[in-house]
């Protein structure tokens, strides 16, 4: 499983947001490894570790408010690609195509407006950001 594949089936079984998954949704949109979540840091569980390409250290980053993507849709919508389209769908009970209240949806810009073509990149999950987060990752790994 690669990490890409890893972090989309951990939000989409995510009941809710988490400081863990942001910090490794900030790695992946960075290129880096996840590596540890450091709760002991004085910044409230929001410090975390990645190792260096070439493995010869490990460094750190804290993450800031804008980086809590998981838990805000501000947050989450900085993952979209510049100029691509989105929707987002909230429902009462849950959609029969997935099983889960939030779906958000994100396509390239099309000269037609929101048509079939290229198909959008979904994501469905518990709540709206992380659907959006899921939809994100996947339109930047095709982007």
């Amino acid at each position: 499983m690669t990490d890409l594949t890893d972090l989309l089936a951990r939000l989409e079984s995510a009941s809710e947001g988490s400081r863990e998954l942001d910090a490794r949704i900030w790695c992946a949109v960075r290129g880096h490894r996840f590596h540890a979540m450091n709760d002991s840091y004085p910044v409230g569980g929001r410090f975390f570790y990645y190792p260096a390409t070439d493995s010869s250290h490990t460094y750190g980053h804290a993450l800031v408010r804008g980086e809590f993507c998981t838990e805000s849709l501000d947050a989450a919508l900085s993952l979209v690609p510049s100029g691509w389209q989105y929707q987002l769908l909230k429902t009462g009970g849950v959609l029969a195509t997935s099983g889960k209240p939030c779906k958000a949806s994100i396509k390239a810009p099309s000269e037609y407006g929101w048509v079939d073509e290229p198909r959008p990149h979904d994501g469905y999950a518990h709540t709206m950001p992380l659907a959006l987060c899921i939809a994100a990752l996947k339109a930047g790994s095709a982007a």
